[in-house]
């Protein structure tokens, strides 16, 4: 007969949250619409951003060296302007200079991005041991994102070439001294040298994955951190829409009526803890459905946003469901009225998820990343993160659920002793 009383004050509350269209239009579709909107700014929800060509301009003077096959310089030129790699193509929007005073102009007035000068002694230098050659580069500090990778990309052939001069000033000393005693090893000496240029010449010049412990790539999908962080937090306002309930049966006298039945008072107050509870697991759900919907039919991404581990979600799930509702009851246990109580827990929850990461990523902030470590936004969301993104299994998810299970005792406990003192008074 209790359990049945139960039920009916549950039904009521899970009834009235999913006929509330108002409140679904918020808790369902903003969370979603947030999480599609910034994967589509993401670049449809993939690891491919959309990164504006770097305008690179190329000032070859380099002479040469009798002494090498190639001008190091061609290099530059060949990489950044004639024949860029495929994977390099759509970030670099080469062209040749003639007139360098010109040209540093045009970096100085945003024309130009970066502009690499190689000077006409650069190879002899270069190979010549105690001396090195000096490239020039010039760049427009307000270039962004387009002129740092042009850089990085400069960096990287630099270091190649320099790889091949080292190559050669190895080779040529052990191929000159072969030449006294053999002229076969001589031949074999220098195509080793040849060969070995050649491979470093043709060696892509910058690769920019994202790798694993184990060696793995790994594909990030924005949808895979934003998409829980979103569901967390508006999980949480949820909730907390529920846990006011309380105050507005108490202001309404719909809670003193229901006393005056031969019902104990927590028969009334449990309904309202499992109704709440049950709302945020059909919330989560849904939103974890059409976000999976939105990855691998909207963007088409085919990723597993919450992950592959099917125990694993359903851990994480219960158990930020679980803190969410009691951290939802206690603010309102807290709140004198409905109006103050839907105040101050929208600033709570929006400070908490903040905190947690739910709007940018914080682990590696200082002290913020630190204090993200007391809210439940943070362990859930690191939860579905890890079982998605980092491929974790149900043991790499155990301590977020220990501590949200955790979190959830000490609320509920929080919520139960604040309320049976408002209930008493």
């Amino acid at each position: 007969m209790i359990w049945r009383k139960i039920q009916a004050v549950a039904w009521a509350d899970i009834y009235q949250a999913f006929t509330d269209r108002s409140a679904l239009l918020f808790n369902m579709v903003s969370p979603l619409a947030i999480s599609m909107i910034i994967g589509a700014a993401f670049g449809g929800g993939s690891n491919d951003v959309d990164v504006e060509a770097a305008k690179v301009g190329v000032l070859n003077l380099d002479a040469g060296s009798a002494e090498v096959e190639q001008a190091f310089g061609d290099i530059y030129t060949q990489v950044l302007i004639e024949a860029p790699p495929e994977e390099l193509s759509d970030f670099i929007d080469g062209k040749t200079i003639t007139d360098e005073k010109q040209a540093r102009q045009q970096v100085e007035d945003g024309d130009l991005d970066v502009l690499v000068v190689v000077p006409e002694d650069f190879t002899a230098n270069a190979i010549t041991p105690g001396r090195g050659g000096i490239l020039r580069l010039y760049y427009n500090p307000g270039a962004g994102i387009p002129g740092d990778v042009a850089r990085s990309i400069i960096d990287g052939m630099t270091t190649q070439i320099n790889n091949q001069n080292i190559a050669l000033q190895v080779g040529i000393p052990y191929a000159s001294e072969q030449a006294a005693r053999n002229n076969q090893a001589v031949d074999a000496a220098v195509a080793y040298v040849q060969q070995t240029s050649q491979h470093l010449r043709e060696k892509e010049a910058i690769t920019l994955n994202r790798v694993g412990v184990e060696g793995d790539v790994q594909e990030f999908n924005s949808l895979q951190y934003f998409g829980p962080g979103m569901a967390i937090l508006f999980m949480t306002y949820a909730l907390s829409n529920g846990a006011i309930s309380i105050l507005v049966d108490q202001r309404n006298w719909t809670m003193q009526r229901i006393w005056t039945t031969p019902s104990p008072r927590t028969v009334y107050l449990g309904g309202k803890m499992v109704g709440i509870y049950v709302t945020g697991i059909f919330q989560m759900l849904i939103l974890m459905l059409a976000m999976i919907f939105a990855a691998n039919v909207v963007f088409g991404s085919g990723v597993a946003v919450w992950g592959t581990d099917v125990i694993g979600i359903v851990l994480v799930l219960v158990s930020v469901v679980a803190a969410g509702a009691g951290f939802a009851l206690v603010i309102a246990s807290f709140a004198k009225n409905p109006d103050q109580g839907g105040s101050i827990s929208t600033l709570v929850l929006t400070v908490s998820g903040l905190l947690g990461g739910a709007f940018l990523p914080v682990d590696d902030v200082p002290i913020l990343g630190q204090i993200s470590k007391l809210t439940l936004n943070r362990w859930g969301l690191d939860g579905f993160t890890t079982l998605s993104f980092d491929g974790g299994t149900v043991v790499d998810i155990l301590p977020n659920v220990a501590v949200l299970l955790g979190m959830a005792v000490v609320f509920f406990t929080i919520a139960l002793f604040q309320f049976g003192r408002r209930f008493r008074s």
